[in-house]
């Protein structure tokens, strides 16, 4: 029996989706393969705007009258019931601005998280992978104040990219990173495009860098298509 072809369907999809009522809106369909950039300064947030990583992976719902809604494989997430959603939340490799890592797990523990919790059959596999990719391999088995801030932020960026994730959410994720480091992400990011992970970039202004390893326009923003309405 043939193997059926990878899916082209959109993977995650955005429908006049907004921070807040009245602010800018924000539409996409992103397929495997593809990426998006996304502009967000969190420190310029107005009081109650969502964020979109929240947004994104169904955290929040928005009011679809004011703000939009984002789609999951062509399902609304206000219509996926909370366990299917959980599970669909673990297709997802997020790096949260700061990294999101937990200060009372040593940094391994973290990293093999949220493969314990979805229960992913290849996490041994996958997380050396991308632990020596990143060039954090031998985990620290050491809380995150005796790790070095580099060395945290590479294996938040390895717990994101191993799994075989479906969508990658990188949220101001090279903030702070040595132009090395950068450039390891920006080279990690090209591999899992073209493995057909899709990925999402936020951060507070697009950069040449980032939209040339993204495959984007050259003014960063492709399948950005703002909708000031």
């Amino acid at each position: 029996m043939n193997n059926p072809a990878p899916s082209t369907d959109p993977v995650l999809s955005a429908r006049a989706l907004r921070h807040a009522p009245g602010d800018p809106s924000v539409g996409f369909d992103l397929r495997p393969g593809s990426a998006v950039f996304l502009e967000e300064a969190a420190d310029a947030l107005a009081p109650g705007a969502v964020r979109w990583l929240d947004l994104l992976l169904g955290l929040e719902i928005p009011d679809p009258a004011e703000c939009g809604a984002v789609l999951w494989k062509g399902r609304p997430w206000a219509e996926i019931p909370p366990d299917d959603a959980s599970a669909a939340r673990g297709e997802c490799g997020v790096v949260p601005a700061g990294g999101g890592l937990l200060t009372n797990l040593d940094m391994d523990e973290n990293a093999w998280l949220p493969a314990l919790w979805h229960r992913r059959e290849d996490a041994a596999a996958e997380l050396a992978r991308w632990s020596a990719f990143f060039g954090c391999s031998p985990m620290p088995q050491a809380r995150a104040h005796a790790v070095a801030p580099g060395v945290r932020r590479r294996i938040a960026w390895t717990r994101a990219f191993a799994g075989h994730p479906a969508v990658i959410v990188l949220e101001d994720a090279a903030e702070g990173a040595s132009a090395a480091d950068r450039k390891l992400l920006l080279d990690a990011c090209r591999r899992k495009l073209d493995e057909g992970a899709a990925i999402v970039w936020i951060a507070p202004a697009p950069a040449p860098d980032v939209a040339a390893a993204l495959d984007l326009d050259p003014s960063g923003k492709q399948l950005k298509q703002l909708e000031n309405n």
